[in-house]
């Protein structure tokens, strides 16, 4: 299973933090972001038990 680090904007600099937002917030928020400027959005996830310096982030 993979845990989302973050979520950005492939086309400007917005992004949200899963540190200082749940999955819901999050989710929302990019659906907000997508819907008010038409930009493109993803996220950045690590594998569970990935060390914490980030070596394990899938893209």
């Amino acid at each position: 299973m993979e845990t989302v680090v973050k979520s950005y904007c492939l086309d400007c600099e917005w992004e949200i933090s899963a540190t200082d937002y749940t999955a819901d917030e999050r989710t929302a928020a990019m659906i907000d972001h997508a819907i008010d400027t038409g930009h493109d959005v993803d996220s950045i996830t690590r594998a569970e038990g990935a060390d914490s310096d980030g070596s394990e982030v899938v893209f």
